[in-house]
C-alpha cells in the first residue's frame, strides 16, 4: 500500500503490517472493512517497519508521520488517525490539527489505556487540537466513559470493539473431549504481561490437586522471560511446554490444546487484548486481571476478570475449580460471549460506514 495522492476518500493514518501487532492488525482490518463497504480508502502507513536498526525504525516512523500531516492538509475527505500512545502522540496531534484546519471530518482511534486511566497533558493537547467536532473511537463503553471523564475536551466517542480482528477458523475448533486442566498463556513473554503470575498459578493449582499442564507461547526476548521459562520447567517438569512464537495453524493448535487462557497483565497500555477474543472464539474461558476493558470484554460468560487489587492466585484457583466442574458449559459460554461481541462489532462497523458517507 502506498501513500495517498490528494483525494476526497477516507484518509487512514495508522500503522499497517509489518510488523504485525494489535494496532497494525486493527488498522488493516478496519481499512478492509470500510473499503469492502464501498468507501474509497487511502493510506499513510506510519509503521516503523522491521529494520533491525532502531534508528532506522525511528526515522521511518517520524518520516511517515510527517507525510501524514501533509496528506491531511492536501485532501478533502474524512480522516482517520490511529493515535500514537507515547511521545508519538504529539505527531498525532499535529496530524489532527492539519485535518481540522482543512475542516475535514476527523476520527481518532485509541488503543492504549494509559492516557485513559489518568489524565495526560499530551492527550488533552491532542483533543484540543482535534477540536470538539472530532469523534474518538474507543474499544469499549468503559473506555468511552473514562476517557470523557478525564479528558473533558472530548465531546463525542464511538465504541468499536476488537471482535472483528479474530481468525474465524478459531470458531471451527471442536469442543475439548476431556476434563484435563491445561493452562495457556500467549503474549510477548514479559513481567508486565504477567508471565510470572501464570507460572505461580500453575504451581498453586498443582499443590491444590488439580494436576494442571502449562503451555507458554510467544517470544522470550529478555532475561526475565528466559528465567521464567527455566523456572516453569524446573517446577512443573513434564507438565510444562514452551512453544515459542506461534502463528496461523500453530496458534490454532495452541488454543485447541488448552482449557483455560491465563492473562494476569499489568501492562500500562493494556486496553482490550485481542488474544482474549481469540481464546473466547476458540471456546476457551479466560482468567485475567481487570485492566482496561478486560472486565467488559469477558462479561460474565467469557471467564473471570480479577480486580488488580485482589489476590490473583486465590481468585484464579476458585474460578478454575468452578469452571472445571462443568467445563463443556464454561467453554460454550465463552464462545457465545465472543459471538455476542462479534455481532456488536458488525453493527458498529455498519454505523461507522453510515457516519462516513
Amino acid at each position: 500500500m502506498t501513500d495517498p495522492t490528494p483525494r476526497k476518500g477516507l484518509l487512514i493514518i495508522g500503522p499497517l503490517p509489518p510488523p504485525l501487532h494489535g494496532k497494525s492488525a486493527a488498522t488493516q482490518a478496519l481499512a478492509s472493512a470500510l473499503s469492502d463497504s464501498g468507501l474509497e480508502v487511502n493510506y499513510v502507513d506510519i509503521s516503523e517497519g522491521t529494520s533491525p536498526s532502531r534508528a532506522a525504525r525511528l526515522a521511518r516512523k517520524v518520516g511517515a508521520n510527517a507525510r501524514s500531516i501533509g496528506a491531511a492538509l492536501l485532501g478533502a475527505g474524512p480522516v482517520y488517525v490511529s493515535a500514537n500512545a507515547g511521545g508519538g502522540m504529539w505527531l498525532s496531534a499535529v496530524a489532527c490539527a492539519a485535518a481540522r484546519l482543512r475542516r475535514r471530518r476527523l476520527l481518532i482511534h485509541h488503543h492504549s489505556y494509559d492516557y485513559v486511566a489518568g489524565r495526560k497533558f499530551r492527550m488533552a493537547v491532542l483533543a484540543r487540537m482535534a477540536g470538539p467536532q472530532s469523534t474518538h473511537l474507543v474499544l469499549g463503553a468503559s473506555m468511552a466513559s473514562e476517557l470523557a471523564l478525564r479528558t473533558h475536551e472530548i465531546r463525542s466517542t464511538f465504541v468499536l470493539n476488537n471482535a472483528g480482528l479474530v481468525d474465524e477458523c478459531l470458531l471451527q475448533l471442536p469442543p475439548r473431549n476431556d476434563d484435563a486442566v491445561v493452562l495457556g498463556h500467549l503474549s510477548n513473554l514479559t513481567a508486565q504481561k504477567g508471565v510470572a503470575g501464570v507460572i505461580d498459578l500453575a504451581t498453586a493449582a498443582l499443590e491444590h490437586g488439580l494436576s494442571p499442564k502449562l503451555i507458554l507461547a510467544g517470544p522470550a526476548n529478555d532475561d526475565v522471560a528466559r528465567h521464567a521459562i527455566d523456572r516453569a520447567a524446573a517446577m512443573l517438569g513434564d507438565k510444562f511446554e514452551y512453544r515459542g512464537p506461534v502463528y496461523d495453524d500453530d496458534k490454532r493448535r495452541f488454543f485447541a490444546d488448552i482449557s483455560h487462557f491465563v492473562f494476569p497483565t499489568r501492562y500500562k497500555n493494556e486496553a482490550s487484548p485481542l488474544v482474549l477474543f481469540e481464546a473466547m472464539a476458540a471456546g476457551v474461558p479466560c482468567i485475567a486481571t481487570a485492566r482496561g476493558c478486560i472486565a467488559e470484554d469477558l462479561g460474565s460468560d467469557g471467564g473471570i476478570a480479577i480486580p488488580e487489587q485482589d489476590d490473583f492466585i486465590v481468585g484464579a484457583l476458585d474460578y478454575l475449580v468452578r469452571s472445571s466442574e462443568d467445563y463443556a458449559a464454561s467453554s460454550h459460554r465463552a464462545r457465545q460471549r465472543y459471538l455476542t461481541l462479534l455481532a456488536e462489532h458488525e453493527k458498529q462497523i455498519e454505523e461507522l460506514v453510515s457516519m462516513l458517507r
